[in-house]
């Protein structure tokens, strides 16, 4: 049986869907790297299984990817770049519901020479260095969304701030301001969406209930999905892993938060809702409630939403009960989605003879997850990649959680030290910020009385502590060097 995810992931995971970090798919990790917490087994001890891909990202004409193969064919993806523009880029749903991958590193200050908004100028704080691309995002009258506007930043501009200039809001309509204070430069024309890699979304493999996405490019790239989400084909609906309230592992359908309003023109009765603007054609398929479980993380409870949207809603916040007189709609929340319902997901060591090993989500029937949690088998203790202190890419032992207490006991001498609980078994490190990267301090035992300030006063603390040790070089930890597919 493959060990529990409360022993080998209690926190990482959650972590991870709740503030939409992304999954990677068959052991790609796209993105940022997820805090993570470990109880680690020996290889030895615990189920594992053989490296494979089930979600890798193969490049194009234009669009390749950064990774990392700290062991034989295991390896974690980052960043996806642009190779013609030179530039990072990230897939972008389209109004029209196709995909594009846009330049991220751009300026939103733009404005223009002319009263037609035809020259347009970029501004940046005076003696910083503009980035390539200024963007604009396009709105319908209504507000809708229409699309995002890209041009490329070029020359100093003769414009410093105080003159006359013109602004263009989001519907396109242009208005005389006055230039704020900044360095401007000339930009171009808005690039045709032709600058661009465009993409429809499939799935690079499925299993007879998950399937992985990928974007499918315009280059003949195809891109691992680095949103998170994955299609649970049953319940038609995007998944990200997570808790349940019943504190298992699964991967959740996404949703909105309900929210309640009054139903009767007396606002004495009240309906579980979730609001659609009218900017949305279809109201989304469930709502979520949440609740934070034992150790902080969030347990995730899912209901159906109804496809009639309520009559009328009424307000009593002006002090009288009132009808709605906006445009939004709110459609009812129904029936509860039995955690039963969910695709459960178990943690499982991968296979391998090399020190660095990955630590995937199995849901059992081969679909297999990756969110950048390593384990080094000569630390014994889960890491993920980033930079070290001297600014070289390692894989970096989780941190301890310090807390605030005092050394004596009249509470004057404070002092930082990790409590050890249930929530924090199996760690042994403590890691610092530093200019270049992250100090790693081995964690020693804390022997002397530990006091803390409560609303009672200053009083003893039971319980075991751990206090920063000595500190451990950047060769203490495995070395991975960025590559492009």
């Amino acid at each position: 049986m493959a060990t529990s995810p409360h022993a080998l992931l209690p926190q990482a995971f959650v972590l991870a869907a709740l503030a939409a970090l992304p999954l990677a798919c068959g052991g790609e990790s796209i993105g940022s790297l997820t805090d993570a917490s470990n109880d680690a087994t020996d290889g030895a001890d615990a189920d594992t299984t053989p490296i494979a891909a089930v979600c890798a990202s193969t490049p194009g004409t234009r669009l390749t990817r950064e990774f990392i193969e700290p062991a034989a064919g295991a390896r974690e993806e980052f960043d996806v770049i642009d190779t013609e523009l030179g530039e990072e880029c990230r897939y972008f749903l389209e109004a029209d519901g196709s995909y594009t991958c846009y330049p991220e590193n751009f300026e939103t200050l733009i404005r223009f020479q002319d009263a037609a908004c035809t020259s347009a100028i970029v501004g940046v704080a005076i003696g910083a260095t503009p980035k390539p691309y200024a963007r604009a995002r396009r709105l319908s009258n209504g507000g809708c969304f229409l699309g995002r506007h890209f041009r490329k930043v070029g020359m100093p501009s003769a414009v410093t701030g105080g003159q006359a200039v013109f602004s263009q809001d989001t519907t396109g309509t242009c208005s005389p301001v006055t230039a704020p204070a900044r360095d401007y430069y000339l930009a171009g024309p808005e690039l045709p969406i032709s600058s661009f890699v465009t993409a429809t979304r499939g799935a690079a493999s499925s299993t007879p209930r998950l399937a992985t996405a990928t974007f499918q490019g315009s280059d003949g790239s195809s891109i691992c999905d680095f949103s998170g989400s994955v299609i649970d084909n049953d319940l038609d609906a995007a998944c990200r892993p997570g808790f349940g309230v019943d504190s298992e592992f699964y991967c959740v359908p996404t949703g909105p938060s309900s929210t309640e309003v009054f139903n009767n023109a007396g606002c004495t009765d009240q309906s579980s809702v979730v609001v659609v603007d009218r900017c949305q054609e279809e109201p989304p398929a469930y709502a979520q409630t949440t609740e934070t479980l034992a150790c902080g993380v969030v347990g995730t409870t899912l209901q159906a939403v109804t496809t009639t949207a309520l009559e009328q809603r009424f307000d009593d916040s002006s002090g009288s009960c009132l009808a709605d007189t906006g445009t939004d709609r709110f459609f009812p929340v129904g029936e509860t989605i039995e955690n039963s319902e969910f695709v459960s997901l178990e943690a499982q060591k991968e296979e391998g003879s090399e020190r660095l090993t990955r630590s995937l989500l199995s849901d059992g029937q081969g679909f297999l997850g990756f969110q950048g949690l390593w384990h080094d088998d000569v630390l014994d203790a889960d890491c993920q990649f980033q930079p070290a202190v001297d600014g070289s890419f390692r894989c970096l032992p989780e941190s301890l959680t310090t807390a605030n207490f005092f050394s004596n006991a009249t509470c004057t001498d404070p002092i930082q030290l990790a409590r050890i609980d249930d929530c924090q078994q199996g760690k042994s490190h403590f890691t610092v910020s530093a200019p270049l990267g992250n100090r790693v301090l081995s964690a020693a035992p804390h022997s002397e009385p530990v006091f803390e300030n409560s609303g009672n006063g200053c009083g003893p603390v039971s319980g075991s502590f751990l206090v920063p040790s000595f500190e451990l070089g950047p060769s203490s930890f495995v070395e991975a060097i960025v590559s492009e597919l």
